[in-house]
């Protein structure tokens, strides 16, 4: 590991957490920074002017320096070596032609970013399917509802009149008890209830509309 900042220091922290007994060297351009670190995370310690030996005797080189121009160069490495590295600086900090170099795999922050956001969309394209799915579930409930809600209005209304018959119906009657009355408005909630649900099951037209109402009214 090769730089000992803030994002150097939780780059160690979760490659000894995640990856127990990994043998981890640290060094930085302080090289009293990278020793602290390495205290604190238990890891070995390397100094700065040492990098080409450290580079030699690692398998993964990290590289999270915070410089201006590469830290990493071409002349670090030896030609026949194969080495992993992973440049996680911004802006990178490998050298291009390290890049070029036999057996030197170099993934910077980009390439990294590129695979990770292609994982991601390609996971997103799975549930596209699903989505859709659910937005047309919802599109027929929504259709079904506004088809229901045309005859809300006449529901209402049809509810209105028919308790006014009943309640004319019993007025007359001095014997009229709230027991008739309350039976009379079942009879016709009943009456708009099974109405609703003809509109709504069988697509009932008005001549069964006014069909119903008619047994209703020889009913009552």
């Amino acid at each position: 590991m090769i730089g000992a900042g803030k994002f150097g220091a939780n780059v160690c922290k979760n490659l000894v957490t995640y990856f127990p007994g990994v043998s981890l060297t640290v060094m930085n351009r302080t090289d009293d920074t990278a020793y602290a670190l390495s205290q604190a995370s238990r890891i070995l310690f390397s100094s700065y002017k040492d990098k080409s030996e450290a580079i030699a005797e690692a398998d993964v080189v990290i590289v999270c320096t915070n410089a201006n121009e590469p830290t990493v160069l071409p002349s670090h490495f030896n030609e026949t070596d194969d080495k992993l590295i992973l440049d996680l600086s911004v802006p990178v900090n490998v050298h291009p032609d390290v890049k070029q170099m036999k057996g030197k795999l170099v993934i910077d922050v980009d390439e990294i970013s590129t695979t990770i956001l292609d994982k991601t969309l390609a996971k997103r394209r799975d549930e596209v399917p699903k989505a859709e799915a659910i937005i047309e579930y919802y599109t027929q409930e929504f259709w079904q509802w506004l088809k229901d809600y045309r005859y809300a209005l006449h529901l209402k209304t049809w509810k209105s009149k028919l308790e006014e018959i009943d309640k004319l119906q019993l007025h007359p009657c001095e014997f009229a008890r709230d027991a008739q009355l309350k039976q009379q408005t079942v009879k016709a909630q009943k009456a708009v209830k099974q109405l609703a649900v003809n509109l709504k099951t069988k697509n009932d037209k008005g001549c069964q509309f006014i069909n119903l109402i008619n047994d209703y009214l020889q009913m009552s």
